[in-house]
């Protein structure tokens, strides 16, 4: 998946990158009142292997297959092991601990997940990485802007 963004600061080799998150709507080119269509800004820290600058226009790069593994940890894991042990613990007991059940291994799963995406990162494997300046900024315009 490659993604455009805007360099917003650079410091000891790491050059952080703002980038617009697209929604679910964003793609079928229809109108929601919801307002589920609009891009959420996000901020990403990526080497700056390239050397780019304050007010580059940059691509980021991560694999499908990265994305796609991480989707699956985080949404599907979760549900399917709540729902295996709602359903064992329904054979035992009433239908409040079944809830208890449910939301337990629901926070047990995420707490896993967020230590398996901590761990991933840690080792390089949910690398975003920067492949391309699309745009250099002017520093001397970008100086002047900025006095």
């Amino acid at each position: 998946m490659e993604k455009q963004g805007t360099v917003i600061s650079v410091e000891n080799g790491m050059a952080k990158v703002l980038v617009y998150r697209e929604s679910a709507c964003e793609g079928c080119h229809k109108r929601c009142d919801g307002k589920c269509a609009e891009a959420k800004p996000m901020e990403i820290l990526v080497e700056n292997e390239l050397g780019a600058v304050k007010g580059d226009t940059v691509t980021l790069y991560t694999a499908d297959k990265e994305i796609n593994a991480s989707a699956v940890l985080l949404y599907l894991m979760p549900v399917v092991f709540a729902v295996i042990a709602a359903t064992i613990v329904s054979e035992f007991a009433g239908m409040v601990t079944v809830a208890i059940a449910f939301f337990a291994v629901v926070a047990i799963c995420f707490a896993i997940v967020i230590a398996l995406s901590k761990i991933m990162k840690n080792r390089g494997l949910l690398q975003i990485k920067m492949i391309n300046i699309e745009s250099k900024c002017d520093k001397e315009s970008s100086e002047q802007k900025n006095d």
